[in-house]
């Protein structure tokens, strides 16, 4: 079984909750655009872009525009959604990030929703 030390680890990697170790501290480890993904039956899929939503792929060429713009600022993304997205929808705004020559590309698993609790009546 091969271990690997954390200076190995090039960045915090978040999924279900749990954290690795960051970057070693002689590397300065940069904000990522924030982009949020979403799904609603029966096919749609959303992303959310600086307070902008697109749906896909319907909106592809708008959002590669918006993420083209982000480039200027911003030098990598953060991709974030609920474990239920399909595959085509993880594909697609994979696609269109990197349409806007982003080269660097994070996943974060966000929080499942709180479920809803009943009042007694």
């Amino acid at each position: 079984m091969m271990s690997w030390s954390t200076a190995t680890l090039p960045a915090t990697l978040v999924l279900a909750g749990m954290a690795l170790p960051a970057a070693p501290s002689g590397k300065k480890v940069e904000a990522s655009l924030p982009i949020t993904m979403a799904y609603a039956p029966p096919d749609i899929c959303t992303i959310k872009v600086s307070d902008q939503l697109f749906p896909l792929p319907k909106d592809d060429a708008a959002a590669t525009t918006a993420l083209q713009e982000a480039r200027r600022t911003w030098t990598s993304v953060s991709i974030g959604s609920e474990a239920d997205i399909p595959y085509r929808c993880t594909a697609r705004v994979i696609y269109v990030v990197n349409q806007a020559d982003f080269q660097q590309i994070d996943f974060v698993a966000l929080p499942p929703p709180k479920p809803k609790t009943l009042k007694p009546r």
